[in-house]
C-alpha cells in the first residue's frame, strides 16, 4: 500500500487537513494520490480567498511517499498481557 504526506521542507513538520496552513509532528494521511491532488487544490483556493494574510507556500512543500507492506501477523494473546485477557473473559 502507498501512503502520502506533505511535509514542510523548513521545519520538518506534516501538513494537516483544511485549506489553512497548519502543521504538526504527524500530519494527515492520504490513502491515494487523487486526495493528495485534492488537498493541493483546496489550499490553492484556499490562497486565493484568504483574507488573514495566512498563505500556503507550496515552494516550501515536498510530498512524501510511504509504502507499507505486512511484515508479521500477530493474534491478539500475542500483544496483550495474560491478565488483561484474563480479565476480559470474566466479563
Amino acid at each position: 500500500m502507498i501512503f502520502y504526506k506533505i511535509r514542510s521542507k523548513s521545519t520538518g513538520k506534516f501538513r494537516m487537513k483544511g485549506g489553512e496552513p497548519h502543521w504538526n509532528k504527524t500530519g494527515k494521511t492520504f490513502e491515494t494520490l487523487g486526495r493528495l491532488r485534492q488537498m493541493i487544490s483546496n489550499c490553492m483556493s484556499y490562497n486565493d480567498r484568504s483574507y488573514t494574510g495566512q498563505k500556503n507556500d507550496f515552494s516550501d512543500w515536498e510530498i512524501i511517499e510511504y509504502e507499507v507492506i505486512e511484515k508479521d501477523v500477530k493474534g491478539v494473546h500475542e500483544i496483550i498481557k495474560p491478565e488483561k485477557i484474563m480479565e476480559l473473559l470474566k466479563k
